[in-house]
C-alpha cells in the first residue's frame, strides 16, 4: 500500500494548489508544476520551515528520472529563490543512484519521514485526563467515502531525540511502513 497512500498525499498537494484562488497564487508565490514523474511544490511566499508545501513529491516512483529531471526540479526553487525545501524519494526509487544525483546538485540528506498507515478500526482507547469523544457522523464523512485506510506522518524516530508524534501515532494503532528520505539545501544560520 506505500504507493497508494504516496499516490493519496501527491494527489492532495495536487489539490491544494487547484483550490488555491488566483489571487492567493499570485501573493504568496505558489505555483505547482509536474516536472518527469514528480510534481514540485513551490511557495515562495512561504516561510523556510514550510517544506509540507516546498517539496517535490513522486520522483523515482514511475516514468524516467535522469540528472536533468534532478537539476530541473532543484532549478525550479532556485529561480523562485526558495532556499528549504524538500525532495522525497522512497525506498523503492529508480533508478537507485537517484539520491546521488541529488546530494551532486548540493543537496543534502535530511531528516525523514515516518510513514504510517492502519485500517479504519477504532484506535486503541487512550489514557489520558483530556475529554475524548467519539466521532461524529459529521467527523466521519471521508470514511463513508469509500476510505479504506487512514495515513499520517512525523519526522523519523532517531536516538536521541524523542519523538513524541511518533510515540503517539503507533499508540493510535498506526503501523510504521517505511521512511521516506528528504533531501534538502543545506541549512544555513
Amino acid at each position: 500500500m506505500t504507493y497508494d497512500m504516496e499516490t493519496v498525499e501527491r494527489a492532495a498537494l495536487e489539490d491544494l494548489h487547484a483550490a488555491a484562488p488566483a489571487d492567493v497564487r499570485t501573493a504568496l508565490g505558489v505555483d505547482g508544476a509536474v516536472v518527469g514523474p514528480a510534481f514540485v511544490s513551490l511557495a515562495a511566499g512561504f516561510p523556510p520551515s514550510a517544506v509540507v508545501v516546498n517539496r517535490a513529491i513522486g520522483l523515482g516512483s514511475a516514468g524516467d528520472v535522469d540528472r536533468d529531471t534532478v537539476a530541473e526540479i532543484i532549478g525550479r526553487y532556485q529561480a523562485a529563490e526558495i532556499a528549504r525545501y524538500f525532495v522525497h524519494l522512497n525506498p523503492d526509487a529508480s533508478p537507485p543512484q537517484i539520491g546521488d544525483w541529488l546530494v551532486d546538485q548540493g543537496l543534502e540528506k535530511a531528516r525523514g519521514w515516518a510513514k504510517f498507515e492502519r485500517g479504519r478500526e477504532a484506535a486503541p482507547s487512550p489514557r489520558t485526563d483530556l475529554d475524548v469523544r467519539p466521532a461524529t457522523p459529521d467527523d466521519a464523512d471521508a470514511l463513508d467515502l469509500g476510505c479504506a485506510a487512514l495515513g499520517t506522518e512525523t519526522g523519523e524516530e532517531v536516538p536521541g531525540d524523542p519523538q513524541h508524534s511518533y510515540n503517539n501515532i503507533r499508540r493510535a494503532g498506526f503501523v510504521e511502513t517505511h521512511v521516506r528520505a528528504n533531501y534538502a539545501p543545506p541549512k544555513t544560520s
